[in-house]
């Protein structure tokens, strides 16, 4: 608790220095100046967690994210990632689609992201590229889903229906077949969120003279943004 509020609130907001034995010590002996000691150290140990949930925006970001992820709080500190995947995917399913589990071999090994090979070297002219919500693009550019996507023994099948078109996807060493025709859930949520997060980020900007609703609108953009990029992730 003395590092994280030293170094989030200032080299002036840390712990009052009191060994734990020695608290026994003073308490037994009762006069008013060692209670005092004993109490200042419990006071500062109940403001600082509360300075902190303040100062790095604690309750706003966790309920923004309980709010765009459907889930509850205690989950967001207990759970990962993927449950509050799962709990969108499922809100967003709720009407008209049933979420169920087919299922799958494990693979043998698994294929992460591309990774180049450097150029070793000093090199003067290096220019950095960026792409804006690079994985939801792609998610949505390339109509990736769980609802979308065909397993290995009904490609034949969908080869034959005129009104469907399809795409194929070499990954891993094998061809994957995804509906184009019709659109995924997981695209569907992604521009939703982009959506959702372009308001907030446009009221954060309108809020920077109101701290608090300024915290609230931060917290959500941020919810948005992780959610976003977490979909990703969830998929494998």
């Amino acid at each position: 608790l003395d590092f994280v509020s030293k170094t989030f609130l200032g080299e002036q907001q840390g712990k009052v220095e009191l060994a734990y034995a020695e608290m026994f010590d003073l308490f037994e002996r009762g006069n008013p100046d060692d209670i005092h000691r004993i109490a200042a150290y419990c006071v500062v140990d109940c403001d600082l967690p509360l300075d902190l949930l303040l100062k790095l925006s604690i309750l706003p970001n966790a309920t923004e994210m309980a709010r765009v992820c459907h889930t509850k709080y205690v989950d967001l500190f207990t759970g990962g990632q993927q449950r509050k995947v799962f709990n969108q995917i499922v809100n967003k399913t709720k009407d008209n689609w049933v979420v169920n589990k087919v299922p799958l071999a494990k693979p043998d090994s698994y294929t992460g992201a591309t990774v180049l090979e450097p150029t070793p070297g000093f090199h003067l002219l290096i220019s950095t590229l960026d792409f804006a919500s690079l994985y939801p693009s792609i998610i949505r550019m390339e109509n990736l889903c769980f609802s979308t996507w065909v397993q290995p023994k009904d490609h034949a099948f969908v080869r034959s229906q005129h009104g469907l078109t399809y795409k194929m996807h070499e990954a891993g060493g094998k061809r994957h077949m995804f509906v184009t025709s019709q659109k995924g859930i997981l695209p569907e949520l992604e521009e939703e969120l982009l959506a959702a997060r372009k308001i907030a980020k446009k009221a954060m900007k309108a809020a920077k003279h109101d701290p608090f609703e300024y915290a609230i609108q931060n917290g959500r953009q941020l919810a948005l943004k992780v959610s976003m990029n977490s979909i990703y992730g969830y998929c494998g």
